[in-house]
C-alpha cells in the first residue's frame, strides 16, 4: 500500500510539473516534414519534422525553417521544394480532459485493487482455520463431516456473506476446471 501511495505521489508531482509547461502546447501549429539538411542533392530520405506556432497564412517552409537556418535563404530555396507543410488545428483542452479522465480511472482501479487486497484476508479469516477438502467424491459418501463450517456470526453483513459464498463457488469451479484439464486431459468445447 505504501508503494502504491508513493508511486501515485511521484506521478502526481510529475503531472503537475509538466502540465504547467503550457507554452509548448497551442491549439494551432504549422508542421513541416522535410528531409534532413544534410541530404540536399542526395537521394536519401531521412525525414525530419519541424514545428512552429504561426498563423495559417504564414504556414510555409521558409517561415517555419527560418528559426533553424537563419540568413540562409538560398539554401532554403533549394530545400523547401522537398518539404510538405500542413497547418493543424487541434483542441488541447479536450486532450487534457481525456488524459485526466484516464488517469482518474486508473487511480480508482488501483484504489479498488488495494481495497480488495486488504479485504480478502479479512473475509477468509475463518476459512483458513479448516483444512482444504481434497476429494469431494469421498467426502460425499461418508456420513461424518468433520470440517463443516460454523454458521457465520451476526457481525458479518449479508453482502459480505454473499461475496464470500460467490468467491468459494468460483474457487470450487476453478478447482473442477483444473482437475478436468490436468487430470482427465479434457478441454471444454
Amino acid at each position: 500500500m505504501k508503494k502504491l501511495i508513493s508511486i501515485l505521489t511521484i506521478f502526481l508531482f510529475c503531472y503537475i510539473k509538466y502540465s504547467q509547461a503550457g507554452d509548448e502546447f497551442y491549439d494551432f501549429r504549422c508542421i513541416c516534414v522535410c528531409p534532413s539538411f544534410s541530404v540536399i542533392g542526395e537521394e536519401e530520405t531521412h525525414r525530419k519534422i519541424y514545428i512552429d506556432i504561426i498563423n495559417k497564412d504564414q504556414c510555409s517552409c521558409e517561415n517555419v525553417l527560418s528559426k533553424w537556418k537563419p540568413n540562409k535563404t538560398e539554401m532554403l530555396k533549394q530545400f523547401c521544394p522537398r518539404c510538405n507543410c500542413n497547418f493543424e488545428v487541434r483542441n488541447t483542452t479536450t486532450m487534457k480532459i481525456v488524459v485526466i479522465i484516464i488517469i482518474c480511472i486508473l487511480a480508482l482501479l488501483f484504489i479498488y485493487m488495494g481495497f480488495l487486497l486488504c479485504l480478502d484476508p479479512w473475509m477468509n479469516r475463518r476459512t483458513r482455520l479448516y483444512q482444504e477438502q481434497q476429494n469431494e467424491e469421498l467426502s460425499m459418501e461418508s456420513d461424518d463431516h468433520p470440517f463443516t463450517a460454523i454458521p457465520s456470526s451476526s457481525s458479518r453483513s449479508n453482502v459480505i456473506n454473499r461475496v464470500t459464498q460467490e468467491q468459494s463457488k468460483w474457487k470450487r469451479q476453478v478447482q473442477e476446471q483444473r482437475r478436468t484439464v490436468y487430470d482427465r486431459h479434457v478441454l471444454l468445447n
